[in-house]
């Protein structure tokens, strides 16, 4: 089911690495329908010993999903 509405969002995750040790992950956004069933996001990430980088990062996307192309 689609709605035109445009929504926040938030997450959080706590990693564990046996190489890098305990990490984390915060990522915040909106997104929405733009036009019939296509998507469109605005996100931003901040993680830190999260996979292979040891160090923080941020990450900041617009993300467009084309209705039925994943």
């Amino acid at each position: 089911m689609y709605e035109r509405k445009w929504r926040l969002y938030f997450n959080t995750d706590i990693v564990y690495n046996s190489e890098s040790g305990l990490g984390y992950s915060v990522v915040g956004g909106i997104g929405g329908i733009l036009f019939g069933a296509d998507r469109l996001a605005f996100e931003t990430r901040y993680s830190s010993g999260v996979g292979s980088i040891q160090g923080a990062y941020y990450k900041i996307m617009v993300v467009y999903n084309l209705y039925g192309w994943n």
